[in-house]
This record gives structure tokens, C-alpha cells and sequence, in this order.
């Protein structure tokens, strides 16, 4: 009686690790058809527990956004992480593109698509010219 009880633990225990197995993969896949481009202040560049970028904005000099709305830039495009924080300490616009993603980047990533490209717009914000 007691191997039958042994029996049943381990396969219960091996269902359970394959769901959280199973739910994790879910989590992690994102499928993001959107694509183009969006005029924003940035305001500050993180990073995610992942290593990739986050990028928190603005929508026009006098107003904020929402605490938890940000853009994308994957870890390997410090590139474009440093521009970003180039137009921060200039105070510039900048206009991002983004494009389509599709695939694993983990349970807790952003669900938007990776921006790809940066263009910081001529004058600071504020200024007079």
C-alpha cells in the first residue's frame, strides 16, 4: 500500500513541476504585432531584472504618464540606451521605433516590442530657440 502511495506522490509532484513548467513558457512568449513610431520626453533609463533597458517618458512637457508605462530596448542595444540617456540629460524629444516581436523573453519583461531606433530632436525642451 505504501509504494502505491509513493507512486501517486511522484506523479503529482511531476504534473505540478510540468504546469509551472508550462506556465512559465506561456508567461515568456510574447506575440506583438505592433510596430512604428512614437514622439516622447524620456525621463529615466533602467534596467529590468533581465539586463534589458527600460525607458520611462513623458508624452509633452507638462504632462506625465502612468508610473508603470515605459519603452523597451533589449540588453544588447546599449547603443541605443545611451542616447536615450544622452536626450535625458540634454532635455531633447526624441522620436523611437519599435518594431514587431515575437518570441521568449521571460515571465516578467515587457509585453511591448523592443524599440530599434532612436532620433533626438533638435532643440532641448523649454528652450526658446
Amino acid at each position: 500500500m505504501g509504494t502505491n502511495s509513493k507512486r501517486i506522490k511522484t506523479y503529482v509532484a511531476g504534473i505540478l513541476i510540468a504546469v509551472i513548467v508550462i506556465a512559465v513558457a506561456v508567461l515568456s512568449f510574447r506575440f506583438d504585432y505592433a510596430a512604428g513610431t512614437h514622439r516622447i520626453i524620456p525621463t529615466a533609463v533602467d534596467t529590468d531584472i533581465w539586463g534589458n533597458y527600460k525607458v520611462y517618458f513623458r508624452l509633452t512637457e507638462y504632462t506625465g504618464t502612468e508610473a508603470d508605462e515605459f519603452y523597451y530596448i533589449h540588453k544588447k542595444d546599449s547603443e541605443i540606451a545611451r542616447q536615450v540617456q544622452s536626450a535625458i540629460v540634454n532635455n531633447q524629444e526624441i522620436v523611437i521605433s519599435y518594431d514587431r516581436y515575437i518570441g521568449f523573453k521571460g515571465p516578467l519583461a515587457p509585453k511591448s516590442s523592443p524599440i530599434t531606433k532612436v532620433e533626438i530632436m533638435g532643440n532641448s525642451i523649454g528652450s526658446k530657440k
